[in-house]
């Protein structure tokens, strides 16, 4: 059920001569010392099961053959994957997994280079992970949607909610910034109500899919308040940001909402200021979304949900889907 990794787990143990013929594989400094290096390679027989070829036919089918890829892997079991572009187009770009504890991930991170940014490059990014991690065993991965887009980004991609994992004090703060946002979108008559009960529901946070779904429904904030010569906030909208988060306060918030709208109203200008000079229009989820944090899920035994992943993709390359 869900997504299946065609690779199967290795039947032999890995010798020095399986790094060999892979320059771009940097495995643990590739450390010149035969005793450490015996070490390492007894690390990779011990938490890695497939072999080193495989692990790079994973990554560098998805980023192309030229990528270095660092690995390192210590005796907890703690995997760091580090990829290099020569072609620049990354900044950083890492992931890392307990293959101990079939932990997978405990961080990653991928940071474009500006003219990278809109070409699917993160979709790919999570299902390179997504396939690497099924060969190595695993059933999900996780993402901490933590930076400033970060949660608008991994609802992009297809991740859902994990409600498990994130803390509700986050969910509560989320749900309310996004019902107040579109609240006063509906207020200063910048969409109609028809829009606003199309996507308040998924303003509720309770469903998994509920932020992928919200992405589905976006809207364009209109060119009067965010167009390419800058931001305008008007007043009716700052008064209706007001007066919506008066009608739904943060429990222990200290700051006014005269105070707070001010803040939020700010973050518009920051998004546009990272759309520029592209000209991007900026869509309500980008702004509702802003700095929000969460946890965020890819579940390889959820069919419906691998499948819209791959399909952003254009279809998985070493796995198959089953119902």
């Amino acid at each position: 059920m869900g997504y299946t990794s065609r690779i199967q787990p290795r039947e032999h143990k890995i010798r020095e001569g399986d790094f060999e013929e892979l320059p771009a594989l940097i495995f643990n400094d590739d450390n010149s010392n035969p005793a450490q290096r015996k070490r390492d390679i007894a690390l990779w027989n011990k938490h890695i099961q497939i072999t080193p070829e495989e692990f790079m036919d994973v990554i560098q089918s998805w980023f192309y053959i030229d990528l270095r890829v660092d690995v390192k892997l210590d005796r907890k079991g703690l995997m760091t994957v580090t990829l290099q572009d020569p072609k620049g187009r990354f900044l950083e770009s890492f992931f890392s997994a307990n293959l101990k504890e079939n932990k997978f991930s405990e961080s990653s991170t991928i940071r474009l280079t500006s003219g990278n940014q809109g070409k699917g490059l993160a979709s790919e990014w999570l299902a390179c992970q997504v396939e690497l991690y099924a060969a190595l065993g695993a059933r999900a991965l996780n993402h901490k949607a933590q930076l400033m887009n970060g949660a608008h980004n991994w609802a992009r991609t297809g991740m859902y909610i994990d409600f498990e994992n994130t803390e509700p004090e986050k969910l509560v703060r989320m749900r309310r910034n996004l019902k107040v946002k579109l609240e006063a979108f509906l207020q200063s008559g910048l969409i109609n109500q028809e829009k606003y009960n199309e996507m308040l529901p998924f303003t509720e946070l309770k469903n998994k899919d509920d932020l992928v779904q919200l992405l589905a429904h976006d809207f364009i904030i209109p060119e009067a308040m965010a167009s390419s010569e800058g931001v305008q906030i008007n007043r009716d909208f700052m008064d209706a940001l007001v007066t919506s988060m008066e009608e739904q306060p943060l429990l222990g918030q200290e700051t006014s909402p005269r105070k707070e709208a001010e803040e939020v109203a700010g973050t518009l200008v920051t998004i546009w200021n990272r759309t520029q000079p592209k000209h991007k229009p900026i869509s309500f989820t980008q702004f509702g979304l802003f700095q929000s944090q969460y946890t965020a899920i890819a579940s390889f035994d959820d069919t419906d949900q691998m499948e819209a992943i791959g399909s952003r993709v254009r279809g998985w390359k070493f796995g198959t889907l089953t119902a």
